[in-house]
């Protein structure tokens, strides 16, 4: 019994059954899968993915009983009359959204036993994007004149993102003249896609509500020349201005005491 670690999104386990021609796993498979026949052609479609990357392969092809033949007690492959030389064969492709990932890769075997396996890891991913997303598909394909070679499997090592990665990032904003703002926005996700956008915003001012100087307030000459409120009453009635500087403010409509407040 052997025991296949798959790269799907969920990692699982597969006891192969020892009828099994074929088990096989991709990203995106929550289980691996084994199948068996002489001449094995499965597609999984695996959905829609923003990011789909296929970073490496492994896959083992393994001798088995001839069909029609025999395994002869030293382990040699023997035609169906038992006494000719049997020369077994087998073959594996792996394509993923019509791509070649593993392109006819053949054993040629004479004794049980005997295999022919390879696990490589991709220089340069292969990678399937789009921000509208894209369908993939995965396919494998395996022809043999042997059966029960139980041992044999193909992995399709990588990741899928179905979703883009969420974003992070600052805003950076500064105040400039003529009341705009320029805004510096950079976001960047996990999987190293950044965009940076410059704007230029004319931001909302929320103010309290104007005075018109009315009040108890100085204008700018630093007196109130068009103060007409009660101000010289006020102060009157507190003691702190004598009835002949109130006559005078009321009869100039000036407060010319005050001066000019800081």
């Amino acid at each position: 019994m052997k025991i296949i670690v798959t790269t799907a999104a969920l990692a699982t386990f597969l006891a192969v059954d020892s009828r099994a021609d074929l088990a096989y796993s991709a990203p995106g498979m929550f289980l691996a899968k084994k199948v068996t026949g002489q001449s094995i052609s499965e597609t999984e479609d695996l959905g829609m993915y923003w990011k789909y990357t296929v970073e490496g392969i492994k896959w083992q092809l393994v001798a088995a009983t001839p069909l029609d033949g025999f395994v002869a007690t030293n382990g040699n492959l023997l035609g169906s009359n038992g006494n000719s030389s049997f020369q077994g064969q087998s073959h594996l492709s792996i394509t993923v959204n019509g791509t070649n990932v593993v392109a006819g890769e053949t054993l040629y075997c004479g004794k049980i036993g005997e295999s022919r396996s390879e696990d490589v890891d991709f220089t340069t991913p292969i990678v399937f994007h789009s921000n509208d997303k894209v369908n993939i598909s995965v396919n494998f394909e395996q022809s043999t004149n042997m059966t029960g070679d139980s041992e044999s499997y193909a992995v399709v090592k990588g990741k899928g993102l179905k979703e883009p990665p969420g974003p992070e990032g600052e805003i950076n904003a500064v105040l400039g003249s003529d009341d705009h703002c320029l805004v510096s926005w950079k976001i960047s996700r996990s999987e190293g896609i950044y965009r940076t956008i410059e704007l230029d915003v004319v931001p909302v001012v929320f103010t309290t509500v104007s005075r018109d100087n009315k009040g108890h307030g100085n204008n700018e000459d630093s007196v109130d020349s068009n103060n007409t409120g009660n101000a010289c009453s006020a102060w009157l009635d507190s003691g702190k201005i004598t009835q002949a500087i109130a006559d005078d403010n009321v009869m100039l409509t000036e407060d010319l005491d005050e001066g000019r407040r800081k």
